[in-house]
This record gives structure tokens, C-alpha cells and sequence, in this order.
């Protein structure tokens, strides 16, 4: 079975139950699967990838609007008096008295003013940043292309196959038929709908008496080339124009949504399948059609509010996703302001990071922005309708007489829950604070198959219910207590005086943190130390305050670049004042930035650096450089004591190593001091090892080189080589007593060498090797270890003579492998051998043989960063053994 099958959501649910309707069962509408359209038709770039853009870059290219042309083609059917299908196949061009809304007659202007309707609708949710330009053909007032077969032989209620296919040929002879009757330039246009005659099969009833009817689509190219291509690899779509043009995409609706005692505005329906061809995904349970994100956004139930006339407006993270809106990204502030979408206040959404790919989104979504109780609708005449809720908690609905198709609305939002229960009393609330988690790691794997919010315990985009209820996509029976809240209720909103959320949290105040429920932790249950508190009461303009108790006062620091950190920190008390500063080296350059440990430069100076912030405001942050040495790779620097007052920096570059001290007294200023910076005639591959000299606080420098060779540096600048210690770059160095120095090489040996150049011992692996050994006693014999793992996962154990230690070299076969750590993690007295890879942490014992429990799978969708940093092993419980 193909995996873009249109049936493949078994139903899609959202009541649409209006007050003034009298009818003996329920209606729920349920959409067929439909696809995401792959033409990137806002010039956005790959929706995958464009995750990890900066919004605000996306969002700068878009303040001028987007203008997409719409051509719209009405087909009726061959006529046919068949009981399974609504209608007799052809459109309703008669006046019905008894038909309030959407009213026939369905001719070409009826349609315009649909499009109409459509327009209004994006132009709203952009906040003018999209714009519809739509065309109805064939143009004659009740003129139709009609179909060579009646609807029925289009559809099937039986098999997934037999509707793929029906609904495919139904778009292409639809098409071709609009090409081969009129003078139609398809190039022209950017997206293409298919009105049909009669009644979209959108909705489920007890009992189904027209199981015929055409469900309302979707359709992808991956749908159509399925169906139409006849095996054909070269398929571009369905061809018009004579073979110069091909539709790869587009939308099957019918004439009318209303039914059965229903009446059913259109648009939600409209607006919904236009929201994925314009790359937006649905964001309900494909698999059971169940809610993901409910009434609070266009991509799920939120479309059918007040029955389809008010669908809602799409969630922040879909707006974000569209580049109508850029997020302001903070990690702490007080009282931050938060506008509702047509508030002139132009701070909309906020981003609050919970690691790479998690975060937050804030929104304030204000139902009843003018605060007149109503929203207000015209027609295209200027008719007007009212929609207003009785004060029993009912929607409601008045209008002039003879309205027609409703084409504008100025609170498109007015749909969204207002009422609250709580101790007897029935509170109004017009106004919250969606909090949204998103996870990018679930979108990127999930996005082209259409299933974001597929597993309901790992949504790529979440709402964090207020009420502390998990209540969205539940299933609850009539008379549990979470019977009504599947859908979004208002509890689900923050804001200062939320009842229930202080209720579940036997709390004063309103807030969201790691200790609340519901609680701000990451999707792996990390706790990023997130704290949201201060919210206010509803309004157009709301506030809230953040704040992140994981960093201290002067932090986080600028380190130059967004890039990943490579390169380790180091701490040390350089200028002996006993406050440790931070020593981080550039992986993007060859800086060294050293800040003190309240935040503020060890070297004044006046460098900075000018960002751009996902809002897209240019923001100038300070740079901590203390040093800048000659080359175009730095490696992680070392520390090493000049004398009873002050300690140097080592750096190493690919060209030079050179030793810094805490102070800034002579020219160039604003830089520290050198104590001394030596030129390599070869080329340095590895960090410093440093080797003290004491007692006089003398030291020597040894860095490994691409020769082969070990160039040893002293205090005074001036160097050696210990010559031949490899025949091949040198990987990395480990010291042991007596000033012995052992290496890894690149073509795979391991070997040890003394300080004077003799060498003890060299082996061979015959495999490649890029990371430093690590020494240690694995059996706790008194006799040191040289441990090593290859590239390819194979550990290698030798003694201090050379001699390969029992159980070794053990071979793993694995890749992605972080630096070696040692440990006794079982209390037996004995070291293992710990480290990562892909993502999964191994520890093996001093035999070789893995650990008990291992390996230990972290979470199958993540891996650990591949960068040579190994695991950090630590008494956290005082129970005397390590994790």
C-alpha cells in the first residue's frame, strides 16, 4: 500500500454542532488523508532544512507580500438518480429559501465569492503578507465542465486503491477537460482547485445515506503520480497547454459543505487544504484522525470552528513556519509584552530554547479583540452577520436577510473557547497565553510523510495544556471528566488567575516551571531550568516573565560564533585572586576568549561583534579576546603555572604554540601579554601536554606534528624535536610518570616515548586512529595502561612494557565514537572502559568483555555530538560509585 493513500486518516474529527439546529444525531466532519505540496510556493526553501534557519532571516524576505494567482474550475457529473451519492450530479442553481448561508444559486459569482472569502481569510492570518489572486472558469454565470462519468464511479467506500485512483482521474479529466474547452494559460497560475456538484462526504453521521459522495482532498504530486503515471518515471504531472504546462498538485472541494438540517460554512475546508499547498502539515493524528493541537490552530479541528465560518487563525508555530512571523528569542526577562495578532504592539511570539532542537513558543491568542462580544461578517454586498455566543455558553448567529456567501470577518479567532466552569460560576475569558513545545528532531523525521503529530505522547508540535491535563486527542466517554476537553478547552490558556492551573498545582499563582504540571522539561525529561511566572490577566496586550536558573548572574557569554563548541573549556584561577576564570578556544578561528566568573572580559577591550536576532533585530554583544595566535586551527588549550602569582594559557594552532599570561601591559593592548610564541616549521596536529618542571614552576610544551615527530617547547621559546616517534601524524598524546609520553598516530600506531627521546615501545594496529589515548591501571595491578579505540571501534590495551593486556583488542565495529573515558561504574574494583557511540553509551570491563547492562540506548531519534569530548563520569548520590 502506497504511503500517500488519501484514506489513510481513518477520520478527522471536530463538532460543528450550531445551537439553533435541531437535528436527532451527532455531525463531526472527518477529512481524507491528503499530502504536503513539495513547490515551495513562498520561496522558503526546503521545509526540512529551513528548521534550523534563523525566522527572522526567512521573515526579511518576506515584507513584501506573497501574491499567488488561483485558478478555480466548477465540473458537475453525469446525471444520475443514484441514492448513494447527494444530488443528481449537477450544481444547484435554483434559489432555497431555506438555505441561510452559502446559499444557491452555486454559479460563477457564488464561487468568486468563496475565493473571496478564502483571500480575506490568509490576508488576515499574514497579517497581509499573502495574497490570493483567484479566477473561476469557464466563465459563463452557470456554466460547468462536466465529467464523462456519474460521481459515483469517482469514488468508493470500500477500498483505499479504488478512491486513490477515482479521485486522481477525477482531478486530471477535470483539468484536462478545463484545457481542451477554454483558452486557459496554465503557467499563469500557482495553485489549482476543482469545485465539484453536490456535497463534500466530510462528515460523519450515525448513519451514512450517500457514502458516495467525494470526500474533499488534497491531492500531492506523489498521490497523482501513483495513480496516473503508468509505471512512467519521467512523470511531471497532469499535462495541459499541449505538454508545456503540468499540474503537480491541488484541491478537490465540493459545492457546499451544508447538508441534512446542517448549514456548513465552506471555508474552514478551503482554508484547511489550502494550508497544505502552501507547505503547511496537518497537525492532528493522521492514524486516528483524533486531535493533535484541536480547536487552537487551522491545521486541525481549529478549522471547523463556529461550523466552518470562523476557522481559526494557525498556530504560532505555523505562522513562524510561513515567515509571517519572526519569534523573539530570550532566555530571561521581566514583564516581557505579548500582542495578540492584531494588536499594533509588534511583540507576537516569543522563543524560549530548551536545547538544539526544542523549544517553546508563546502566543497570546485573543478571541475578542475589540471587545464588543461579537464578531461581525459581510457578504459581498455588505450584508451584515453576527457571531455571538448566548450566555449559556452557546454559539449564536444573526444576520440581515438574504446574506450571502460571508467573504470577510474581522475576528476569525472570536471561534475559540471563552467559557470556564469553576465552583458553580460560569467565567468569561477572552484572552491566554498558548505555550507551545516544539520538536524539531519529530518534524524533520516526520515531516514528509505527513505524520507530525502522529505519536501523542511525542508531537512534534505540543500544546502545553494549562490545566495540567493531557487532554488533547484523548477519547473520553460521555460521562468522564474529561468528557468535552479533547478538542481544547479554555483552562487549557495561562494567564494570572487561571483557577484550575493553581488548583492541579496547589498554588497562589499561575506558573509553569519544571516542578509544575504541567512542567517545562525537555521531551527526553531533561530539566532545562526553565521557569515561566508573571502572567497577567487577559488582555490584547498580556505579559509574562522568564527566567533560566541553569545559568548564573554575567552568563551566558558570546563566543564569537553559533557554531557547535568543539573545542573543551577550561577553568582555572590564571591571576591568583582565587576566583577561576573561563578559558574557551574558537573551533571557527583562532580566538581565545577568557571572561572572568562574574561574566566580564579578564582583558578590557572593546571588541564586539554585531548579531541578528530571530526577530531580526541587530543586537552588538561583547567578546571576551584575550588572544589571537597566528594559524587557521586552534585546538583546546592547557594551563600551565609560571610562578606563585600568575599561570599561563597554552595555546596551540596548527602553526605555532605560544604561551599567554593574565596581564596586559605591553602593546598591542587590549590582548594579554605572550610569555612566548614559537613558529613550527611542520605543521602542529594535536592540543599541548604539558610536562612541569617543578619546583621552580619551569614547564615544557609537547605537541604532536603531521611527521610523525614531537616538538617539545620550553619556557623560553625555544623548542626540539623528538624525532620519529610515528611514522604518521600524530593523533593525539597522554602523559605518565617519569615525563613518559604516549601517542596515537593516524595510520593506527600506539606507542610510548621518554621525555628524552627514547623510545619503549611502538604497536601496530593497521587501522586508522584519531583519538588520544587514555592512561590508567584497568586491573588496579599497580602497572599503568595505554588505552586506545580505533575509527572503527576496535579497543586496544597495552601495558607499560608494550605487551597487549588480556581480553584485548576488542573489536566493536562501531562508528561515532566519543573520546575514551575510565571508571569503576561497578564498584568491583576494577576500571571499564566508557564511551559513546551513534546513540548509545558502551562500557566494557579490563577484559574486554562489555558491562553488564550495556549498552544503554539514551533515545532512539537522538545521537551524541561526534566531537572528541568523552563522558563525564561523577559521584552524583555519595554512594560511593560513579555515574
Amino acid at each position: 500500500m502506497a504511503t500517500h493513500k488519501i484514506s489513510k486518516i481513518l477520520t478527522f474529527i471536530c463538532c460543528l454542532l450550531l445551537s439553533q439546529v435541531a437535528a436527532s444525531q451527532n455531525l463531526t466532519l472527518k477529512l481524507q488523508s491528503h499530502g504536503i505540496s513539495d513547490r515551495d510556493l513562498l520561496e522558503l526553501g526546503n521545509p526540512v532544512t529551513r528548521l534550523n534557519q534563523s525566522p527572522a532571516g526567512i521573515a526579511q524576505r518576506k515584507e513584501s507580500p506573497d501574491t499567488l494567482r488561483v485558478l478555480a474550475i466548477r465540473v458537475e457529473f453525469q446525471e444520475d438518480s443514484n441514492n448513494l451519492t447527494t444530488g443528481n450530479g449537477g450544481f444547484e442553481l435554483s434559489t432555497d429559501p431555506e438555505i441561510t448561508f452559502d446559499p444557491p444559486p452555486h454559479d460563477v459569482i457564488y464561487f468568486e465569492h468563496q475565493l473571496l472569502a478564502l483571500t480575506n481569510y490568509y490576508k488576515n492570518a499574514s497579517r497581509g503578507k499573502l495574497i490570493l489572486d483567484a479566477e473561476v472558469y469557464p466563465k459563463g454565470l452557470t456554466s460547468s465542465y462536466k465529467l464523462s462519468q456519474e460521481m459515483s464511479a469517482y469514488s468508493s467506500a470500500n477500498s483505499e486503491e479504488l478512491l486513490d485512483a477515482g479521485l486522481s482521474q477525477l482531478f486530471e479529466e477535470a483539468f484536462q477537460l478545463a484545457d481542451a474547452s477554454d483558452n486557459i494559460d496554465f503557467s499563469r497560475y500557482d495553485s489549482f482547485i476543482l469545485f465539484h456538484a453536490g456535497v463534500g462526504r466530510d462528515f460523519a453521521f450515525d448513519f451514512n445515506p450517500t457514502p458516495l459522495d467525494i470526500p474533499s482532498v488534497f491531492l500531492d504530486f506523489g498521490i497523482l503520480k501513483e495513480n496516473l503515471a503508468n509505471s512512467d518515471l519521467a512523470y511531471q504531472g497532469i499535462a495541459v497547454n499541449g505538454g508545456s504546462f503540468f499540474i503537480r498538485d491541488g484541491l478537490i472541494l465540493p459545492e457546499t459543505q451544508s447538508q441534512q438540517g446542517f448549514e456548513i460554512g465552506l471555508l474552514g475546508t478551503m482554508a484547511l487544504m489550502f494550508g497544505s499547498q502552501l507547505g503547511l502539515p496537518i497537525l492532528f493524528n493522521p492514524d486516528t484522525g483524533l486531535p493533535g493541537i484541536g480547536v487552537f490552530g487551522l491545521m486541525d479541528q481549529g478549522s471547523g470552528n463556529f461550523s466552518g465560518f470562523l476557522p481559526a487563525e494557525p498556530c504560532a508555530w505555523s505562522k513562524v513556519f510561513l515567515g509571517w512571523e519572526s519569534p523573539i528569542e530570550i532566555r530571561a526577562g521581566d514583564n516581557l509584552p505579548i500582542a495578540a495578532s492584531r494588536a499594533s504592539n509588534q511583540n507576537k511570539i516569543y522563543k524560549i530554547p530548551i536545547n538544539s532542537k526544542e523549544y517553546f513558543l508563546l502566543e497570546n491568542r485573543h478571541r475578542d479583540f475589540d471587545g464588543d462580544n461579537v464578531a461581525v461578517g459581510r457578504d459581498a454586498s455588505g450584508k451584515r452577520i453576527e457571531f455571538t455566543w448566548t450566555a449559556g455558553g452557546a454559539p449564536s448567529i444573526a444576520h440581515e436577510q438574504g446574506i450571502g456567501v460571508i467573504t470577510r470577518v474581522d475576528e476569525y479567532d472570536f471561534g475559540l473557547p471563552k467559557f470556564l466552569f469553576y465552583q458553580g460560576e460560569l467565567l468569561v475569558v477572552e484572552a491566554g497565553i498558548h505555550i507551545w513545545h516544539i520538536d524539531e528532531r519529530v518534524i524533520e523525521a516526520n515531516f514528509a510523510s505527513n505524520r507530525v503529530n502522529a505519536d501523542p505522547d511525542r508531537r512534534g508540535v505540543a500544546l502545553k495544556e494549562a490545566d495540567g491535563a493531557q487532554d488533547l486527542g484523548q477519547q473520553y466517554g460521555f460521562l468522564s471528566a474529561g468528557a468535552g476537553a479533547e478538542n481544547g478547552i479554555t483552562e487549557d490558556m495561562f494567564w494570572g488567575s487561571n483557577p484550575i492551573n493553581m488548583l492541579v498545582n496547589n498554588s497562589t499563582e499561575v506558573a509553569f516551571t519544571p516542578f509544575t504540571t504541567p512542567a517545562s522539561l525537555s521531551n527526553s525529561a531533561a530539566n532545562p531550568q526553565i521557569l515561566i511566572t508573571d502572567f497577567s490577566e487577559p488582555d490584547t496586550v498580556m505579559s509574562f516573565s522568564v527566567r533560566n536558573e541553569i545559568t548564573v548572574a554575567g552568563f551566558p557569554q558570546f563566543t564569537g560564533s553559533t557554531a557547535p563548541i568543539s573545542n573543551s573549556l577550561v577553568i582555572a584561577d590564571l591571576n591568583n585572586d582565587s576566583n577561576k576564570e573561563i578559558i574557551f578556544a574558537s573551533q571557527t578561528g583562532t580566538d581565545i576568549l577568557v571572561w572572568n566568573s562574574d561574566g566580564s572580559k579578564l582583558i578590557p577591550n572593546q571588541d564586539s561583534r554585531k548579531i541578528e536576532k530571530l526577530n531580526g533585530e541587530i543586537i552588538t554583544l561583547p567578546l571576551a579576546i584575550f588572544a589571537s595566535p597566528k594559524g587557521s586551527k586552534l585546538f583546546s588549550t592547557a594551563i600551565a603555572s609560571v610562578d606563585m602569582q600568575k599561570s599561563a594559557v597554552i595555546a596551540v594552532t596548527d602553526q605555532v604554540v605560544a604561551a599567554y599570561l593574565p596581564q596586559d601591559f605591553n602593546p598591542p593592548f587590549g590582548r594579554a601579554d605572550s610569555l612566548y610564541v614559537f613558529e613550527s616549521p611542520v605543521k602542529l596536529t594535536t592540543p599541548p601536554l604539558i610536562i612541569a618542571t617543578a619546583p621552580n614552576f619551569g614547564f615544557q610544551v609537547v605537541v604532536g606534528t603531521e611527521t610523525g615527530d614531537l616538538l617539545v617547547v620550553s619556557p623560553d621559546g625555544s623548542a626540539r624535536f623528538i624525532q620519529n616517534a610515528a611514522d604518521d601524524e600524530i593523533s593525539g598524546l597522554a602523559l605518565l610518570p617519569l615525563d613518559k609520553i604516549a601517542f596515537t598516530a593516524k595510520n593506527g600506531q600506539i606507542g610510548l616515548v621518554e621525555f628524552n627521546g627514547n623510545q619503549i615501545w611502538r604497536n601496530e594496529t593497521n587501522r586508522t586512529i584519531s583519538r588520544a589515548p587514555v592512561i590508567g591501571d584497568l586491573a588496579q595491578d599497580g602497572h599503568l595502561n595505554v588505552i586506545s579505540i580505533t575509527d572503527d571501534g576496535e579497543i586496544h590495551v597495552f601495558d607499560d612494557s608494550g605487551a597487549t593486556a588480556p581480553g584485548f583488542p576488542k573489536a566493536t565495529h562501531l562508528s561515532q565514537i566519543s573520546q575514551l573515558a575510565l571508571g569503576d561504574i561497578d564498584d568491583d574494583g576494577f576500571l571499564e572502559i566508557i564511551f559513546s557511540a551513534g546513540n548509545k553509551v558502551y562500557a566494557f570491563n579490563h577484559i574486554g568483555a562489555l558491562e553488564n547492562n550495556f549498552p544503554i540506548e539514551i533515545n532512539s531519534d537522538q545521537t551524541f555530538s561526534t566531537t572528541p569530548s568523552s563522558l563525564i563520569l561523577i559521584d552524583l548520590d555519595n554512594d560511593g560509585t560513579q555515574e
